[in-house]
């Protein structure tokens, strides 16, 4: 059994470029190599890992925020809440208060504030995480419960959950968006998969910007790799990233993954793998 240090963050400049299929299938194949990966789905609002793993998850448990509580009898009406938040959750008028959930980012400052204790915080519950394993892979999933907008929150405490230690893949929201820089906080690797379609290379240019303040050493993926699709792998010359890898376009593939298999079974894809794992392995130091 192979023991490894490294957190992973896998993202992608928008969706269908693979993100997933990468992350799945390089845990899988770890674990083939013997490591003892664990796969984390940080998309909750579209978690689809467990498509994989359909029988895989055995326990699940509430993911809660804390929010304000208003108790109106020991309100003056003063607004000090409300001008102290920096996200204009809160509204207060002559004798009145109104709370706009959806804008809360469950910061604290406005009860911290109140000199009345006039708000409490109470837990509220945002969405659930599920836990399983797969062999010797361990799996973690974020799912954000329906009309929830706390998004980068419940990344950010799933995330609080996950071992401090060992070989983690963090699977990360598509785009530039916030939860997506959100997922890569605290990684040491980011994988960024991309295509080489104009949406992709568009949206891959938009995300090494958004990623370049982060500081964090990232390797980039080109799927459905085709001959004489240079175009991203002169940009990542020219910008000092390093391809890591080229995971060939193939409708047998394709089929395979739309069907919850792997591409362990595709020889040309399976030493794809085996060669960015290698290239990732050897950087123990």
């Amino acid at each position: 059994m192979n023991t490894f240090e490294k957190k992973i963050a896998v993202l992608s400049g928008k969706g269908g470029t693979g993100k997933t299929a990468f992350s799945v299938n390089l845990a899988l194949i770890l674990e083939k190599q013997g490591y003892v990966p664990l796969l984390a789905d940080l998309d909750v609002e579209e978690p689809n890992v467990h498509l994989f793993f359909k029988e895989s998850f055995g326990t699940e448990e509430p993911v809660s925020l804390l929010f304000p509580s208003w108790n109106k009898d020991a309100c003056n009406f003063c607004g000090l809440c409300a001008s102290n938040c920096r996200f204009h959750s809160l509204a207060v008028f002559k004798d009145d208060f109104l709370f706009f959930q959806e804008l809360c980012h469950s910061c604290g400052r406005c009860a911290a504030k109140c000199p009345h204790k006039a708000l409490s915080e109470k837990p509220l519950q945002i969405g659930v995480l599920r836990k399983g394993n797969y062999g010797t892979l361990s799996l973690y999933e974020g799912r954000l419960d329906e009309g929830k907008t706390q998004t980068s929150s419940m990344i950010r405490e799933i995330k609080k959950q996950l071992p401090q230690t060992g070989l983690q893949i963090w699977d990360g929201p598509p785009g530039t968006s916030c939860p997506s820089l959100e997922a890569v906080k605290g990684a040491d690797l980011i994988v960024l998969i991309t295509e080489p379609t104009p949406f992709g290379f568009h949206d891959f240019k938009l995300t090494v910007e958004a990623l370049k303040p982060f500081g964090i050493q990232t390797k980039v993926v080109i799927n459905k790799w085709v001959e004489n699709s240079l175009e991203i792998e002169t940009y990542c010359e020219k910008n000092n990233l390093t391809v890591l890898g080229k995971i060939p376009f193939s409708k047998q593939a394709a089929e395979a993954y739309s069907s919850g298999k792997t591409f362990w079974e595709f020889s040309d894809m399976r030493e794809s793998f085996l060669d960015m794992i290698e290239q990732i392995m050897e950087e123990r130091e």
